[in-house]
């Protein structure tokens, strides 16, 4: 647990985001897996049971002849992940509509309320340690809510800014940047990787106030796919920064 922030985001952000589906192969180059894992990918679209990393594949790709096939199974699954991904998928490809739009933004928004308190907790150093924030447990109980139940709410509403930012969409920058205000490390991370999607330089130096508000574990996470990716100095130079905080802190454990 003590490389959370790495692994965890990491993951997250390369199953969802990359969606990096099989192996090459003995012989095949990169080109060529990635040309076939796109028509695989586009082949269980065809079927109507792609996973969800063939539709974020099929949206980099920027394949527009997916988007009736895609639009169709938007209106026919009522899975939420699925209905989200579909959505940002038809976005980035160029839906002008509005309706799938929409539907992201509703989705994302409430993860920008900045009065839920951080679920995670950090030592004095801070590196992370297991189990939700005393304040964190002490909110769900004023709200009724189980720890377990506000912790899915608080993963399944960081998931939703995820999929908002993968549209690559100008018109996310706003909620995305209120987003970064959040208590919550991984919707911090993924509005920051929102943010990078979006090519918004200048929200770079919000991104870099993120971190410096937030422990060393988190800010190195969202330093590290965000920050590290983005083609200026300054960026680049912020998250060498809080990877050299980070390493320091293992170096005097």
């Amino acid at each position: 647990m003590r490389a959370l922030y790495a692994a965890l985001f990491c993951a997250v952000l390369t199953n969802q985001a990359v969606a990096q589906i099989g192996q090459a192969q003995p012989g095949e180059d990169a080109a060529a897996s990635e040309k076939r894992d796109l028509a695989d990918a586009l082949a269980r679209l065809r079927q109507g049971s792609p996973f969800l990393a063939d539709i974020t594949r099929i949206s980099r790709a920027g394949v527009v002849q997916a988007i009736p096939e895609l639009e169709k199974q938007f209106a026919a699954t009522e899975d939420e992940n699925r209905k989200g991904s579909i959505a940002s998928a038809l976005v980035r490809l160029g839906d002008k509509g509005g309706s799938y739009w929409e539907y992201l933004v509703s989705a994302a928004s409430p993860a920008t309320d900045t009065e839920v308190p951080s679920q995670e907790q950090f030592d004095a150093r801070g590196i992370f340690v297991p189990g939700p924030s005393p304040e964190f447990i002490a909110w769900a109980a004023a709200h009724n809510q189980s720890v377990d139940a506000a912790l899915r709410e608080r993963h399944r509403l960081s998931e939703k800014v995820l999929l908002l930012g993968m549209t690559g969409d100008w018109r996310a920058i706003p909620l995305l940047r209120k987003a970064l205000l959040s208590h919550d490390s991984m919707t911090q991370a993924f509005a920051a990787q929102g943010l990078l999607e979006a090519r918004d330089k200048a929200s770079i130096p919000l991104i870099i106030a993120a971190c410096e508000r937030t422990p060393t574990d988190a800010a190195f996470g969202i330093s590290q796919h965000s920050l590290l990716h983005f083609d200026d100095e300054q960026a680049r130079t912020a998250a060498r920064r809080f990877a050299a905080a980070y390493a320091a802190t293992r170096a005097t454990k």
